[in-house]
């Protein structure tokens, strides 16, 4: 019997809240929307301002990361979809911004 439980709640590349339920290996590209900061999970590429999958957020990974320090979204056009975390969706301990 495997006794070894792994965690299939993962933490948003923008604001750190695990919000993503995905089974491994996780992010990113597992299109799934944070109803904490409203970042949609999308495959790498996303850092870059214009990176492959800048449609899908509007902003880049870095300043969606800034908005949502700045604003609680990752832009100000999206703060109608986002919420405050529910228990079990803390921050990561290990959460860094790409500006850290």
């Amino acid at each position: 019997m495997n006794t070894m439980a792994y965690s299939t709640r993962w933490a948003c590349p923008a604001c750190g809240h695990r919000t993503i339920d995905a089974p491994p290996p996780g992010p990113p590209g597992t299109l799934f929307v944070c109803p904490v900061c409203a970042w949609t999970d999308v495959p790498h590429g996303s850092e870059e301002n214009d990176g492959p999958h800048r449609n899908a957020n509007g902003v880049s990974l870095r300043e969606a990361q800034r908005n949502v320090l700045a604003l609680g979204a990752i832009a100000d056009g999206r703060l109608h979809e986002v919420r405050a975390p529910l228990p079990g969706e803390e921050r990561a301990g290990n959460f860094r911004t790409l500006d850290e």
